[in-house]
């Protein structure tokens, strides 16, 4: 009889001592993370050793620019950026080329078997990083708009070939490219063979709160006056020279 209590009770500390070691089993830790405020290094529990996982930065958060020049966007500068991530502080200064570029010009010959029905196309093309620009605008503050003109400089005379509220001149040719990124072709098609030595005044506009800028080349002006016409005989002769 003694000796079946004992082995009761050694049976019942047994099965107790198999709960309480399940129960702690099945317990979770409570977290103890340190964030050292960067997405990219792991954060480990000081508990239990656990990490989370690392992650990669999202810099599309602008916090401010700094252009080389603010009257020559041509300059570039850089921007200040910081991690969009949950918890993240990091931020970078990213260097920025200019938000335009003009590639040169180009010709294409529509119809050379009859020199009496002879008309080229005179193109030239321009970049854009409009998302960019729109980005530097608004960080900034600043209300914008651009595009392209074309128009032939004597048709135009003293006048202004656009106004800061948008509006171009007449005989003034303009397309708006808000919002267009990458590649933008401007042409002017069907020019008769007669008129090969006309020429003609191609360039990006920019209009900043109540200022007018012309992008043409390498140059950035406000004064229309300082811009270069080129005609189709002038692309040819760089052609065949």
């Amino acid at each position: 009889m003694k000796r079946k209590i004992i082995s009761f009770i050694l049976a019942l500390v047994f099965i107790l001592s198999l709960t309480a070691g399940y129960a702690f089993a099945s317990s979770e830790c409570e977290h103890q993370f340190t964030d050292d405020g960067d997405c990219t290094t792991p954060a480990v529990c000081s508990l239990c050793g656990e990490s989370k996982a690392q992650s990669e930065h999202n810099f599309n958060t602008v916090l401010s620019y700094t252009l080389t020049d603010d009257s020559n966007i041509l300059l570039g500068g850089t921007k200040t950026v910081k991690c969009s991530n949950d918890g993240c502080g990091v931020k970078e200064t990213i260097k920025i080329d200019s938000f335009v570029k003009q590639l040169g010009y180009s010709v294409k010959n529509n119809n050379n078997s009859d020199p009496k029905r002879e008309k080229s196309t005179l193109i030239t093309t321009f970049i854009i990083e409009a998302s960019e620009l729109d980005s530097y605008a608004n960080a900034n503050n600043k209300k914008i708009e651009y595009g392209v003109i074309c128009y032939i400089p004597t048709k135009i005379g003293k006048a202004v070939p656009i106004k800061a509220n948008g509006n171009a001149g007449k005989n003034v040719a303009k397309v708006q490219l808000n919002g267009k990124d990458g590649v933008n072709d401007l042409a002017v098609p069907q020019i008769p063979a007669s008129s090969y030595d006309r020429a003609i005044v191609f360039a990006f506009y920019l209009i900043m709160d109540e200022t007018v800028y012309y992008i043409q080349s390498n140059k950035s002006v406000t004064d229309h006056s300082q811009l270069t016409a080129v005609s189709c005989n002038d692309v040819y002769s760089k052609l065949n020279g």
